[in-house]
């Protein structure tokens, strides 16, 4: 779960108070509020990262999605921090505590943006967090030392590197708008082939399947539709719907459900200055079937993947010159 129970999450936050701690960052879900997880809980501060329809397998419709948000206010919230680039998010536009940001706001803060490579992918994301600082009284320059010393979140556009001569990107995106943003980032670094590792989840609202496919097929050269968590589902059941947005016959597409194999494929086809996208689940460490969880973690496979993949290539050198 995103959001804790209630009672864990009290817990915590009051062991929190005992060791001194000043600020709690939380994030919660849809579903936590509509299941009241975050009752009593007086945010000071709401950031609104974005309102795209999300998760309409549990909720009634999208006008109920956006509005169960409304839960998360108070009378001790002191500001709503909304994403000016997210429509959506107007919702909250005409409550006079409502300060919209943009990815512009990063600019405002610091005249020198952060150095790393991934910093340009996140700009919505340190956007976000410049102005939930600004909010609770940071200064210009305190936000600016800190965008210096940040280090990319895990499983999101984080990069693996195992001495290979292509790219490996992990990344946690799972739905049309999060893939469509992730392409649109990624695209215009990398210089050949896009290779695609990517399953959707299950139990979640089957019409966006296919639009996942869509996006795929629109940005991705070569697409390997395997599992992410299909709970009660079946994977193969999960892939087909995904593939009915993939319409291209010329698109070079493969399901190997499988997700480590699939994993596995990905890297054994990219060549020189491509990109291997391992895209669906981030940093997340366990993979869920309907009667079992096992540990997973997308990154740890793919570094033991590269490992076996780069020891294979050394062999090869050390028998066969000519290899």
């Amino acid at each position: 779960m995103t959001t804790p129970d209630p009672f864990s999450l009290q817990r915590f936050l009051a062991s929190a108070v005992r060791a001194g701690c000043s600020h709690a960052v939380i994030e919660v879900s849809s579903h936590a509020l509509k299941q009241h997880r975050t009752v009593l809980i007086p945010f000071a501060v709401v950031l609104i990262t974005n309102l795209a329809p999300d998760h309409l397998e549990y909720h009634a419709s999208a006008d109920e999605y956006i509005r169960v948000h409304e839960k998360i206010l108070s009378k001790h919230t002191r500001a709503i921090l909304i994403n000016a680039d997210d429509a959506h998010s107007a919702f909250f536009a005409k409550d006079p505590r409502t300060i919209p940001f943009s990815q512009s706001t990063i600019h405002a803060d610091c005249a020198k943006p952060p150095p790393q490579w991934w910093a340009a992918l996140q700009k919505p994301n340190l956007a976000a967090a410049c102005a939930a600082a600004r909010a609770l009284g940071k200064t210009n320059e305190d936000i600016c030392s800190a965008l210096l010393t940040l280090t990319a979140p895990p499983g999101r556009f984080e990069e693996i590197i195992k001495g290979q001569d292509f790219r490996v990107i992990v990344d946690y995106a799972h739905s049309p708008e999060s893939l469509m943003f992730f392409f649109k980032a990624v695209r215009p670094l990398i210089s050949q082939k896009i290779i695609v590792v990517f399953g959707a989840c299950g139990d979640r609202d089957p019409v966006q399947r296919p639009r996942m496919g869509a996006v795929l097929q629109r940005y991705a050269d070569m697409i390997i539709l395997t599992s992410d968590d299909p709970y009660s589902e079946q994977p193969a059941d999960i892939a087909r719907q995904v593939q009915t947005g993939i319409t291209d016959e010329s698109k070079e597409l493969l399901t190997i459900l499988d997700r480590k194999e699939a994993i596995r494929k990905a890297l054994e086809i990219a060549r020189k200055n491509d990109c291997a996208c391992i895209l669906g689940k981030g940093a997340e460490q366990f993979q869920v079937f309907k009667n079992k969880k096992i540990p997973w973690d997308d990154r740890v496979i793919t570094k033991v993947l590269l490992a076996e993949q780069c020891g294979k290539k050394t062999m090869l050198n050390l028998t066969n010159p000519k290899n």
